[in-house]
């Protein structure tokens, strides 16, 4: 079941983002510790969205998150040329994790689909699910090296 953040599942939503941020933190030395900023990081995340467009999603299975999506609404400036004007408008995802337990399990590609009905950003979250691409970050030592699941598989992956 994909819904909207809720604080009732904030504990389950704090262990998603731990597992992002040591995932982050294997690619870029510039990241403290999971336990330091997961818990005040998903909280700024929650307050910035509601205070923007943007949402968080989570997937939810036996009462716990095991999937974590947050998007935001944004566009490419006005008078942009190098898009069709149908993907002007976007959705930014900023965070994506699924408990390990669960890839593979179309968690991912629900969580997608679901941040792809927020909007705006409807067009770009909807192709990039169908495509099954998801990316979790860019490696800063490695800077043409993206790190991930999807499309490629999961792992480092040359761009």
């Amino acid at each position: 079941m994909i819904i909207e953040y809720d604080r009732q599942y904030r504990e389950s939503a704090i262990a998603l983002m731990a597992l992002l941020q040591e995932h982050e933190r294997q690619l870029s030395d510039d990241r403290p510790p999971a336990a330091e900023v997961s818990a005040g990081q998903l909280d700024y995340l929650a307050a910035t969205t509601e205070e923007a467009k943007g949402k968080i999603f989570l997937a939810i299975e036996s009462e716990q998150a095991v999937g974590l999506i947050v998007v935001f609404s944004d566009h490419e400036p006005t008078g942009t040329q190098h898009v069709y004007p149908e993907f002007l408008q976007y959705g930014l995802v900023t965070d994506f994790v699924v408990a390990e337990s669960h890839r593979g399990t179309k968690v991912a590609s629900e969580l997608m689909r679901q941040a792809g009905k927020t909007g705006e950003g409807q067009t770009m979250c909807t192709q990039l699910a169908d495509a099954g691409i998801s990316v979790t970050g860019r490696s800063r030592r490695e800077p043409n090296t993206i790190m991930g699941i999807g499309a490629l598989g999961e792992g480092r992956h040359a761009i």
